[in-house]
């Protein structure tokens, strides 16, 4: 075949092209999953046209993609199979910091994910069914509508250092249903770590998605459906160090939320100064609506404790060198 536009043209020969006319994807390849790593089509990052960066050395990512093929095959092969049929590339991204993967997905770009160089397999394998759950619940809400909101109206997301709009929150809890799925299946501290904080989080997010005004029949349908399937998770025992360690994340991530995005009533603060300052019990405001969430709040780092424990339980000496 041949390619040809008014700069010059290219002669496919059926093979890899290199060199500086022509950029052929890689693909990742492992048994009955194939994936192209994509570094050059314009359009895929979510915010704008892109050029060209190829990314230093792919081999990383074939070594990484093979191992964690395996473990998605071995933890679920139902989503496994659905996964290697429906997503079709990944956009790399460069490396974030350990622990705390960036990925995204777009609703308008099925089979498509973006993703930072993982840490290791198992990372990479929770990554795919992350974006893979974004996709299929987007490629749904194509073809039928689950809420009516006109994102006036904000929300705190477990996972999130921003408040986000009732589709955005239902997106978030589709994406972490399959997570805790995930983690739920791997025995070791970290996946104990990451299976109760995010079966605490995702049905925390359930019941304020429930109770949002917004959802139309279908959308309590989905999210009847997803309660009914996470709630037994909440009683499945866990090491007692990982699940206070994930109690103190969950805790630490909504309380610094809070801080970062609730303006209380300036009556309030007032009040509850004054006793505080004369050493008097503080006012009961149980009957005082929730103070709407600040759009635009700054606030980074949210999860900070919750990577901090994962360096603590996966590898201690490196959280040791963070500390010294």
């Amino acid at each position: 075949a041949e390619v040809s536009a008014a700069a010059g043209s290219v002669r496919i020969a059926g093979r890899p092209l290199g060199g500086p006319d022509w950029h052929a994807l890689t693909e990742l390849r492992a048994d009955g999953c194939t994936l192209l790593l994509d570094d050059t089509d314009p359009y895929r990052d979510l915010r704008a046209p892109a050029g060209v960066e190829p990314i230093d050395s792919t081999a990383e990512w074939q070594e990484l993609f093979g191992p964690a093929w395996d473990i998605l095959r071995r933890t679920d092969t139902e989503v496994a199979e659905a996964l290697a049929g429906g997503l079709v590339s990944v956009v790399p991204r460069p490396r974030a910091e350990r622990f705390r993967p960036h990925s995204a997905s777009s609703g308008d770009a099925f089979g498509t994910a973006l993703a930072s160089a993982p840490d290791d397999a198992e990372q990479f394998a929770s990554t795919l069914v992350h974006e893979f759950q974004h996709n299929k619940l987007s490629a749904f809400m194509h073809l039928f509508t689950l809420y009516d909101d006109q994102g006036t109206r904000l929300h705190y997301a477990p996972w999130r250092d921003d408040p986000r709009p009732l589709g955005g929150l239902l997106q978030g809890v589709y994406a972490f249903f399959g997570v805790t799925a995930f983690w739920r299946r791997r025995g070791h501290a970290l996946g104990q770590f990451e299976f109760a904080l995010w079966r605490s989080q995702t049905a925390y997010a359930l019941r304020a998605v429930g109770s949002a005004d917004g959802l139309n029949d279908l959308g309590r349908r989905l999210v009847a459906e997803l309660t009914r399937r996470i709630e037994p998770w909440l009683d499945e025992p866990v090491d007692a160090r990982v699940r206070t360690a994930a109690a103190l994340a969950v805790a630490d991530h909504r309380a610094t939320w809070r801080a970062c995005h609730l303006r209380p009533e300036p009556g309030t603060l007032r009040a509850h100064a004054t006793a505080w300052a004369a050493g008097n019990p503080l006012p009961r405001t149980t009957d005082e609506p929730e103070p709407a969430p600040v759009p635009g709040s700054p606030a980074r780092g949210i999860d900070t404790r919750a990577v901090l424990l994962r360096w603590l339980l996966a590898d201690p000496a490196g959280f040791a060198a963070l500390r010294d």
